[in-house]
């Protein structure tokens, strides 16, 4: 299995705290998506249980590395990150590769864009090969990179999707009305 993070911005849990996580992941998104399509099961159900799932994280804190995190806002579903990340997803089971780039070179950013998502902060986290939505949450809130992405206090709101074995998870918040970049910087993890 690979996990992947990049964050685009205009910018390890305890054992207790794991065994939790997992008890309420396991409890909650006991669930494995579809793997031939994104329609072939209820998806405002899916929607609702992995937005559940990242907000009780987001909500509570964690720890991220060694890095204690506090409780941020909850996000907000939204229908054209999880477009932008299905097309992603997509891409790479198509395809047969893993990476932040799409195969003309498109960032995150990039695909935002392309899905008329008009964005001040955008993320990404990527994995491949966890077959279940509680798999894939806990890859990567065991990753310091992945981790402080969900716990980001910047992202407003999310979209995530799979295809076949690539997971792909997008972040971001608006740009205000009445504002345009001016600067990009980039930061991997």
């Amino acid at each position: 299995m690979h996990i992947g993070v990049v964050y685009i911005c205009s910018l390890v849990m305890k054992a207790k705290d794991m065994r939790n996580l997992c008890a309420i992941l396991i409890m909650f998104l006991g669930i494995t998506l579809n793997a031939q399509s994104h329609v072939d099961y209820n998806l405002q159900e899916q929607k609702q249980a992995i937005l559940k799932a990242v907000n009780k994280i987001r909500v509570k804190g964690c720890k991220c590395g060694r890095k204690r995190m506090a409780p941020v806002k909850p996000l907000k579903w939204n229908n054209k990150l999880y477009k932008s990340a299905y097309l992603h997803s997509k891409e790479m089971a198509e395809n047969g590769f893993f990476s932040h780039y799409s195969k003309n070179g498109n960032d995150v950013g990039d695909k935002l864009e392309a899905v008329s998502y008009n964005w001040k902060n955008a993320g990404e986290n990527i994995a491949e090969g966890q077959k279940k939505l509680s798999e894939v949450m806990v890859d990567w809130l065991e990753s310091k990179t992945h981790c402080k992405m969900i716990m980001h206090p910047e992202m407003t709101e999310m979209g995530m999707a799979r295809v076949g074995k690539y997971w792909v998870h997008h972040l971001g918040s608006p740009m205000p009305p009445k504002t345009r970049r001016v600067k990009t910087s980039y930061r991997q993890g």
